[in-house]
C-alpha cells in the first residue's frame, strides 16, 4: 500500500523527495 500511497502523493505534489521514490 505504501507504494500506491507514494504514487498518489507524486501525482498530487511532485516533490524531489517523492520523485526519488
Amino acid at each position: 500500500m505504501e507504494v500506491a500511497t507514494n504514487k498518489y502523493y507524486f501525482i498530487l505534489s511532485p516533490t524531489p523527495s517523492q520523485n526519488t521514490l
